[in-house]
């Protein structure tokens, strides 16, 4: 999952937990508008540094790694007041999803007027 992708995965989980938060006490907010002010900007990002630290390796399905962050996301959730609706009451929904660590960087050649120019990352791609 791309950063980008998980700023919103996140982001939505944010309004949708003061959403809920706010069902349950109606009085906390007025509008949706209220909703969204009650987040901060440091807040939101806070969740960001967390869930991009190198300590968590990329997070790739499956990984160590990915179920701890999972963890981390699922007492967010219960701190929110969110109803688990998992497996088992929890907030995980299991199924089985093979992950493969990949271990090369690769290799790209691009070929442009004749001629073959070799790529290397992190620099070029």
């Amino acid at each position: 999952m791309n950063h980008l992708l998980q700023i919103t995965f996140l982001f939505a989980i944010v309004i949708l937990s003061h959403h809920q938060t706010s069902a349950i006490n109606p009085e906390n907010y007025t509008s949706r508008e209220d909703v969204l002010k009650s987040i901060t900007s440091e807040e939101l990002m806070s969740y960001v540094y967390e869930l991009t630290e190198p300590k968590y390796k990329g997070r790739l399905a499956g990984s160590p790694e990915y179920m701890h962050v999972a963890g981390y996301v699922a007492g967010l959730l219960e701190s929110w007041g969110i109803e688990p609706l998992g497996d088992d009451n929890t907030y995980f929904q299991y199924f089985d999803w093979p992950y493969a660590e990949v271990l090369s960087k690769g290799e790209v050649n691009l070929f442009r007027d004749g001629e073959m120019v070799a790529l290397s990352a992190p620099d070029d791609y």
